[in-house]
């Protein structure tokens, strides 16, 4: 879980454990909580994405105030050039915006991905089903 503070900088809240900054994790969590799999730090060929979800080929970006700049427009423009010519959609939020509400952009990406209600439950039951046989496989 995140820890809570007043605002924050994008460059210097980088966690070293899993390179991902106080708004990535607070998405992280938010996304895991309501039953989303994101693998972050993802690699695709020589790039690394923020969040990707293979099986449905979807790529997250969550960009800080420096890819507002010219260059690095220039830049993210490439990238997902690249990414979409190998069959993934890429979407980006602004970091402040996720930092804010990461439940919210959690939602529209569990939208994106294309989750449901009727999905979670699935999905939670057959995690339980395979804990259960797990467990009495141990036994």
């Amino acid at each position: 879980m995140v820890e809570e503070k007043e605002g924050f900088d994008f460059h210097h809240d980088i966690k070293q454990s899993n390179c991902m900054n106080v708004g990535e994790n607070k998405l992280y969590d938010a996304m895991k909580k309501i039953g989303l799999n994101p693998q972050p730090q993802y690699k695709i060929s020589s790039m690394t994405v923020d969040f990707a979800f293979p099986d449905e080929k979807i790529v997250i970006e969550i960009n800080g105030v420096y890819h507002e700049t010219e260059e690095q427009q220039q830049k993210d423009k490439k990238r997902w050039f690249v990414l979409n010519g190998r069959g993934w959609k890429v979407k980006s939020y602004k970091a402040e915006w996720v930092y804010r509400d990461p439940k919210k952009y959690a939602r529209k990406i569990a939208d994106l991905v294309g989750l449901t209600e009727d999905k979670v439950k699935w999905e939670k039951n057959k995690r339980d089903y395979e804990d259960a046989v797990k467990q009495h496989n141990n036994q």
